[in-house]
């Protein structure tokens, strides 16, 4: 009877455990959720990858705007694959070789880095005011980013600090705020 007994214990304790873990795993899908309904709804775009720069997020601004595909196309791959995957598409954007090379900067400064990065879709030159930010928990995980489209009306302020041909170190102040230059 005692040894049933520890066993039917047991039994419960496993049934109790699986509870609280279902009951973790759903809270975490509907933080997820919430996340997303939050940042879709931003007009910035936002992203999350990995330490070899794989997508963990993006949200549907950063998919519609720069890397032309769907959400769920983009979580597992590098910009290098979403890059190729565009150019299967007919697809022509240069922020892949940007989007790389300031990853790295980002991981190598191990702070937050702030880029002005100007780039082509399909013939269109797009300028973006970007942010990354390295994830670190006592190693590098990863970076996270948000990006805001430069509307032709600032280019001309912009313009006054920059100018073409500057390489990715040089570094401008803007409003009392530092900006790493980059144009492909």
């Amino acid at each position: 009877m005692g040894k049933e007994f520890t066993q039917n214990s047991r039994i419960n304790e496993l049934e109790e455990l699986t509870k609280k873990l279902n009951k973790s795993e759903d809270e975490v899908r509907l933080a997820y959720k919430i996340v997303k309904l939050i940042t879709d709804n931003i007009v910035s775009m936002l992203w999350a990858k990995d330490e070899q720069d794989r997508y963990l997020f993006a949200n549907k601004h950063l998919c519609i705007n720069i890397l032309k595909c769907l959400p769920e196309e983009v979580i597992g791959k590098s910009d290098n694959e979403l890059h190729e995957y565009g150019k299967l598409l007919g697809i022509e954007n240069t922020f892949g070789k940007i989007c790389k090379e300031t990853d790295e900067i980002t991981k190598r400064e191990k702070k937050p880095c702030r880029f002005l990065e100007i780039g082509k879709i399909n013939g269109t030159e797009i300028w973006l005011e970007v942010k990354k930010t390295p994830i670190m928990n006592g190693i590098m995980r990863g970076t996270v980013g948000v990006a805001t489209m430069i509307p032709e009306t600032n280019k001309d302020f912009f313009m006054g600090k920059v100018h073409k041909g500057m390489k990715l170190e040089n570094i401008v102040k803007i409003n009392n705020q530092t900006y790493r230059f980059l144009q492909v």
